[in-house]
């Protein structure tokens, strides 16, 4: 958990340039990487965010002049996300960034090492969509233990 957070740092560091928090620069990512026409809910699964903590940051981005939302054609209920013209700009600009970042941080890695990290977090995601499919996550009681 603290090098996630000393990841977040650094990734807020980096970003300050563009004036945006890491956490705005996340959906801008996901919906450029995607090639636009993403669909809000499926950018909130993504990020593994909930719904309303999303639409705040889409409202400042939009509010921003960088991405729009459009009905979608096959489902008026929900939105698709379109980057505008300046938001591809910034998000071409914040892939340099990360890639420097990335370069900076995990240089000394090697190829196998880094597959090796990639496999593991992998693992970590499919399990948690299938313990909280079998309801594992919905436990309330809270029990500490040392990891």
């Amino acid at each position: 958990m603290v090098a996630a957070r000393q990841w977040q740092r650094l990734a807020d560091q980096a970003f300050a340039e563009f004036e945006l928090s890491s956490a705005c620069t996340g959906p801008l990512l996901m919906i450029g990487r995607s090639g636009g026409g993403i669909r809000q809910v499926a950018l909130a699964q993504q990020l593994g965010m909930e719904g309303p903590s999303l639409v705040r940051l889409l409202d400042k981005l939009a509010a921003q002049g960088l991405l729009r939302r459009e009905a979608d054609s096959s489902d008026r209920r929900a939105n698709q996300l379109w980057l505008i013209e300046e938001g591809q700009a910034l998000v071409g600009r914040i892939e340099i960034r990360l890639d420097v970042l990335r370069a900076e941080v995990f240089g000394t890695l090697s190829d196998t090492d880094v597959q090796g990290e990639l496999t593991l977090w992998e693992q970590i995601a499919q399990a948690h969509a299938r313990l909280s499919q079998a309801g594992w996550l919905g436990c309330r009681r809270r029990v500490r233990r040392p990891l």
